[in-house]
C-alpha cells in the first residue's frame, strides 16, 4: 500500500513516556559535597509532555517508519479539579 497520502492519527495511553522525557531533560547526576548542584524541581507531566521528541517515542518502543509517519506531534493536558466539575454538570 502507497501510504503517501494516508493521515495516520494516534491517540491512547502511553504509561512511563514521562519518564523517558524526564531522563532526557534532567540526566541523573549524582554529586556530594559542597560544590554539588542542588536537584532542579520535578516539572509537571504537561511540561514533560509539551517537550517530547520523536526519539522519545522511539526509546518508547515506536519503530521509525511509523515515527516519522506523524507529522505533528501532541498530547492532552491532565485535566483538573474545575474541568472536571465542568464535565460532569454542563
Amino acid at each position: 500500500i502507497d501510504t503517501r497520502n494516508i493521515l495516520f492519527i494516534v491517540g491512547g495511553a502511553f504509561p512511563g513516556l514521562e519518564e523517558l522525557v524526564a531522563s532526557r531533560i534532567n540526566p541523573a547526576t549524582v554529586s556530594i559535597g559542597f560544590h554539588s548542584k542542588p536537584v532542579p524541581p520535578k516539572p509537571s507531566v504537561n511540561d514533560l509532555l509539551r517537550a517530547l521528541m520523536p526519539e522519545d517515542l522511539q526509546k518508547f518502543g515506536l519503530i521509525p517508519e511509523f515515527i516519522g509517519r506523524f507529522p505533528v506531534i501532541t498530547f492532552l493536558r491532565q485535566l483538573d479539579v474545575e474541568a472536571l466539575v465542568r464535565i460532569l454538570t454542563e
